[in-house]
C-alpha cells in the first residue's frame, strides 16, 4: 500500500467529504416537496464513493454503496417518491458506510466491521427496492386473468433466536391463496463459518388470489 499511499489518502478524503454531503443533504430533504437538485447532489456523492471504492478493490464498500445509489437514482428519476422511511434508512446507511470507511482507512480487517449490521442494512435497502417491484407486479397482474403478490422475505440473522418460525409463516400465507415459495441461499457463509443458530436464508414467494395487502401484513406482524 505504501506506493499508493497518496492516492489512498486522496480517495479517503474525498469519500469522507462525500459522506458529509450525503448526510447534510438527506437531513435537508422534505418528503413530498424534495429538492431534485439536492437529490442529484446526494446521488453524485454516492456514485463517486462507489466508483472510487471499486477502483481500489474495496468491494465491500462499493457493493454496499451501489444499493444506496440505486435507491437515490430512483428518487432523482421520479420513479420513487421521497419518503421518510427511505430517508431514515439512507441516513442509517450513511452512518454504517462511515464506519466501514474508517475501518478500511485504518487498515483494520473486515472482521472489525459489524458485518451483521452491514448485511441487515443492505437487505433492508434491497427489500425497499423490491417492494416497489412487488407493487408494480401486483398492478400488472390486475390487468390479466389473475391477481396476486410477490413477496421478498429477508429476516435478520437472529430471527430464529427471536422466535421466528418460517414454516408457520408460510403456512399462514398459504391459507390466503395459492402460494409458491423459492428459497434464496446467496447469503449463506462458508460451511466452516456457519452458525446453526443463525438464519442466513431468504425467501421469494408468489401469492395468487384477490388478497388485500393488509391480510399479508397481518401475517408478518
Amino acid at each position: 500500500m505504501s506506493d499508493l499511499s497518496e492516492f489512498y489518502e486522496v480517495f479517503f478524503e474525498e469519500c469522507f467529504e462525500g459522506l458529509e454531503i450525503m448526510e447534510t443533504g438527506l437531513l435537508a430533504l422534505k418528503p413530498g416537496s424534495a429538492d431534485m437538485e439536492e437529490i442529484n447532489t446526494i446521488f453524485r456523492a454516492a456514485h463517486s464513493i462507489k466508483g472510487g471504492a471499486a477502483t481500489f478493490d474495496f468491494n465491500h464498500i462499493s457493493g454496499f454503496t451501489h444499493v444506496m445509489e440505486t435507491l437515490l437514482d430512483q428518487m432523482r428519476s421520479g420513479e420513487r417518491d421521497v419518503t421518510m422511511p427511505a430517508v431514515d434508512l439512507l441516513l442509517e446507511s450513511v452512518d454504517c458506510l462511515t464506519e466501514m470507511m474508517t475501518a478500511t482507512r485504518e487498515e483494520e480487517s473486515e472482521a472489525s466491521i459489524d458485518q451483521e449490521r452491514v448485511a441487515n442494512l443492505k437487505n433492508r435497502l434491497e427489500l425497499m427496492l423490491e417492494e416497489d417491484a412487488t407493487q408494480a407486479e401486483e398492478q400488472s397482474n390486475e390487468c390479466g386473468d389473475e391477481k396476486g403478490w410477490k413477496i421478498l422475505f429477508v429476516p435478520s440473522v437472529n430471527a430464529i433466536q427471536e422466535g421466528l418460525d418460517p414454516l408457520a409463516l408460510f403456512e399462514a400465507l398459504s391459507e390466503l391463496g395459492d402460494l409458491n415459495v423459492l428459497c434464496g441461499t446467496d447469503n449463506l457463509p462458508p460451511i466452516d463459518e456457519l452458525d446453526p443458530e443463525q438464519l442466513h436464508l431468504s425467501w421469494e414467494a408468489t401469492l395468487t388470489g384477490e388478497i388485500p395487502l393488509q391480510r399479508i401484513k397481518d401475517v408478518f406482524a
